[in-house]
């Protein structure tokens, strides 16, 4: 399954954009656990050029290396002709701009999802 997740405020406590923040270790986890049950993570920020490098170097520095960042893997590419759209395809996302936000539930949802408990 593909995750979609923000930075500012959803990898991090709190949007402290530009500036990086602090890591949120609870939300690495569950990411983390996602990915090492085979899930595709995908990095879904504003963030850009000297910016993304800064985030994707605060989560590796906790373990974290999404499998892409701000694009769609080369099969969903393939699916859209060929072009890889600004809109990364996503089955779950986090964020904390969305509706029903709430950094627990999103938590443990992710370790539902790495255990297999959810579809």
């Amino acid at each position: 399954m593909e995750i979609g997740f923000d930075y500012d405020g959803t990898a991090t406590y709190r949007n402290e954009w530009p500036e990086v923040g602090a890591i949120d270790r609870g939300m690495i986890g569950g990411l983390l656990a996602c990915q090492r049950a085979g899930h595709t993570l995908i990095l879904w920020t504003c963030r850009e050029g000297a910016l993304l490098d800064a985030a994707l170097e605060a989560m590796a520095a906790y373990g974290l290396v999404p499998d892409y960042a701000n694009e769609n893997p080369p099969d969903r590419i393939a699916r859209f002709g060929g072009v890889d759209c600004r809109k990364p395809s996503v089955r779950f996302l986090v964020d904390d701009t969305s509706i029903c936000w709430h950094r627990g539930a999103a938590i443990a949802r992710l370790w539902q999802i790495a255990e297999g408990n959810w579809q």
